[in-house]
């Protein structure tokens, strides 16, 4: 029981770092925003700067979507809310992006994945634009349904209704200032200085002798000239920048192609291994890979060493990658700088197959996002061959760990992976089932795409409409009855109005003439006193399925609800053909 308890208490700790990460995230893809908005009314269309913020601007909301799924925003008069917590705020009423939404009745924002740089542009050009000055009678929300995005959504408050070891690496050796300046002063001031009076010391022994020979007073004939002291100042400098750690693993390398005796060469490895674990975990990571690639050449076959050899240098290797090192590298690397995160990259591709678990297990505690998701790559490239290794870890009782597995495996791409896929595609935790989607598409399989029909009956929207996407975007024909059946259960109508209209752009861009008859039927439908609402909006569903065939017959029909004697029809299916006509 205790046990359980303490598992369930770091599962609680990891969902905490992750809204934590998450809400870091939020603050730092909304300031990108709002400097892009600023950089747009200030720059013409031709500055590179304008692009340079709108392209920095989509990799960081893509970086968000791709960790974390959708960025669901709570809108209030002059502030941005995710999770309960105030992600933006700007009291200027003039500037304010949420003053400027709230005014119009939108109190929901949401980005979703696939964020497209036009619809970026698009949004920005929406939310800045004063429709009154410029003299239309339009407003945000019109022009946001106007721009029909796919990947942003909103709520709009109807009218009427309120809203309320730790070895330290050596230092380089230093020696005290003793610049050239300061010693050729010593010198001057020696030579100056007056006599103090006659000593009462007189040279005798050795020194005597010495004068006697260069024939010059003792203190004169050990005394440095200017040019002997600049010579010293010239060699401490060099000491100085010597790379005393570089300098003894060269000699340990020389020292080691000579050594035949194997238990010298194990001695003189030992000696090498506590350098190398000494260097990681100060982070020099830098130092250590050409280290490593030296080694690697001397576990090669081909060598002038035997076997054994070979297997000695193979241990080395083996043991930067047990579990109990690999765990002391992370609080030790603070994984800030793009230039730290590769080299940590290098260094982990470039150990042996005994690390792939304990790295897996690894990814598990870490809380920096960029950091976790370097570590899942080269994880991918070090498991490529070994794939076999990852798949127990799929039944990890944490959430997280499993997440990070199948993302894995999707980026390994083994078709052998999808049985053991498809074996926990109903997991109970969400964020695991969408990461599930994703690895079944970068699978790229029939088998692959045939579970991902599943999805579509997921309990969670996301999930359901991310598996969607995927299915639509790869022509999958098979979706298509699951598709039809979906949209004509009574449940339907419950659904969220984008994933809707999701569903029927499915039906438009994988359906054929045998979809034809319930779209024109759905277009058709006379509005009743009761439940007039719903049907305008399937009409204008089937409208946009439609205008997705774009075939000759989807166009028939259309031509034929703008002829007809309802306002309404008659309007949605004008508009979509105008569109239709536009694109061409």
């Amino acid at each position: 029981m205790k046990s359980t308890k303490l598992e369930d208490d770091k599962d609680l700790d990891q969902d905490d770092l992750d809204r934590k990460d998450s809400i870091k995230s939020v603050i730092d893809v909304l300031q990108s925003l709002s400097k892009a908005i600023k950089t747009l009314k200030l720059y013409p269309d031709t500055s590179r700067l304008r692009q340079k913020f709108i392209t920095e601007l989509v990799a960081k909301f893509k970086g968000f979507l791709d960790e974390y799924g959708d960025l669901i925003l709570k809108i209030k008069k002059s502030e941005f809310f995710y999770m309960g917590e105030v992600v933006y705020s700007n009291p200027s009423l003039e500037e304010s992006i949420a003053f400027k939404l709230y005014g119009d009745g939108i109190r929901e924002l949401t980005f979703t994945e696939g964020l497209s740089e036009e619809e970026l542009f698009d949004f920005i050009d929406v939310v800045t634009r004063d429709y009154k000055k410029e003299g239309e009678d339009d407003d945000t929300v019109t022009k946001l349904w106007e721009k029909d995005f796919k990947s942003i959504r909103y709520a709009v408050v109807e009218e009427g209704k309120d809203d309320n070891l730790l070895l330290q690496i050596p230092e380089k050796v230093t020696t005290t200032d003793s610049s050239k300046n300061a010693l050729l002063k010593a010198y001057k001031q020696e030579m100056t200085a007056e006599p103090k009076g006659e000593s009462l010391l007189q040279p005798a022994g050795v020194e005597v002798e010495i004068e006697q020979i260069y024939g010059k007073p003792f203190s004169e004939i050990f005394t440095l000239t200017p040019e002997e002291i600049t010579k010293v100042h010239d060699e401490m400098e060099i000491e100085k920048k010597m790379d005393l750690v570089s300098e003894l693993v060269d000699i340990l390398f020389h020292i080691l192609r000579i050594e035949h005796e194997l238990d010298s060469y194990s001695e003189f490895l030992k000696h090498l291994e506590k350098i190398i674990k000494t260097l990681l975990l100060a982070g020099d990571y830098k130092r250590v890979l050409p280290i490593l690639t030296t080694l690697k050449t001397f576990s090669r076959d081909g060598n002038d060493f035997t076997n054994a050899h070979a297997e000695e240098t193979e241990k080395i290797i083996d043991a930067l990658g047990e579990e109990d090192f690999l765990h002391q590298l992370v609080p030790q690397s603070k994984f800030t700088g793009t230039e730290d995160l590769d080299s940590i990259s290098m260094f982990i591709s470039m150990l042996n197959k005994n690390a792939i678990i304990p790295i897996a297990n690894m990814v598990g505690i870490l809380d920096n996002m960029k950091a976790r998701r370097l570590f899942c790559d080269v994880l991918a490239l070090l498991a490529k061959d070994n794939i076999e290794l990852l798949y127990n870890k799929l039944e990890d009782d944490k959430w997280y760990v499993v997440r990070n597995i199948v993302y894995v495996l999707g980026k390994i791409g083994d078709i052998k992976s999808i049985p053991y896929l498809k074996k926990i595609k109903d997991h109970i935790e969400a964020r695991v089932r969408k990461e599930i989607v994703h690895a079944l598409v970068e699978i790229k399989s029939e088998d692959a795409k045939d579970i991902l029909i599943d999805f579509l009956n997921d309990d969670n929207n996301t999930v359901r409409i991310a598996a969607l996407r995927y299915l639509m975007n790869m022509s999958h024909q098979k979706a298509l009855p699951i598709i039809s059946d979906i949209i004509s259960r009574e449940t339907f109508d419950t659904k969220d109005i984008y994933e809707k209209k999701e569903f029927f752009e499915a039906l438009g861009k994988l359906g054929n003439n045998d979809v034809l008859p319930f779209l024109r039927e759905t277009l058709m439908k006379r509005s009743k006193l009761f439940g007039k609402s719903k049907i305008e909006e399937r009409r204008l569903y089937a409208a946009f399925a439609l205008k997705k065939m774009s075939t000759k017959e989807s166009m028939e029909i259309l031509k034929e609800g703008s002829l007809s004697s309802d306002k309404g029809v008659r309007k949605i299916c004008e508009d979509a053909m105008q569109i239709i006509q536009e694109k061409r």
